[in-house]
């Protein structure tokens, strides 16, 4: 069996930041290179990586935009307690207005949406209008939402 060295160097004269070169004689010569912490970019946060994608479901939405807070029931009739999410009234509203609760008990395909129209949602939901209306943003109705008998 031939005789490995297994003894590395640091060559200050690599054009990237760290060169190692190790020589293994019964493989050949190896030679590894390294980016400095400053060159790698950082991953996407949750929030930006939601930013990026075209569309997302109004409960990712929520979670992104911090419209939902988790909270521990502490008791339950029929089973153990577990962990809920709280939404604000505003995604709520929302959520009744468009017919996202409607679509999770109808559809077996999520509803998506993306966040300009979620946006619109929150507001629409929340804003009335001179006759005490509520009118749904088109982009963020679900076809299972409510018919409005107003016109």
């Amino acid at each position: 069996m031939a005789k490995r060295d297994t003894t590395a160097e640091v060559r200050e004269d690599a054009p990237s930041p760290l060169i190692i070169q190790g020589v293994d004689y019964e493989f050949g010569s190896v030679e590894l290179t390294a980016q400095s912490p400053a060159d790698v970019p950082a991953p996407p946060t949750p929030a930006e990586a939601q930013l990026d994608a075209a569309k997302a479901t109004p409960e990712e939405h929520a979670r992104d935009t911090g419209n939902v807070r988790d909270y521990q029931e502490s008791f339950k009739l029929n089973g153990s307690p577990g962990i809920k999410p709280a939404y604000t009234w505003q995604h709520a509203a929302a959520a009744q207005l468009h017919g996202w609760n409607a679509h999770k008990l109808h559809s077996a395909e999520p509803f998506t949406l993306t966040r300009e129209a979620y946006s619109a949602a929150l507001d629409a939901g929340a804003t009335a209008d001179e006759r005490g209306h509520y009118t749904p943003h088109p982009g963020a109705l679900s076809p299972f939402a409510p018919k409005s008998e107003v016109g």
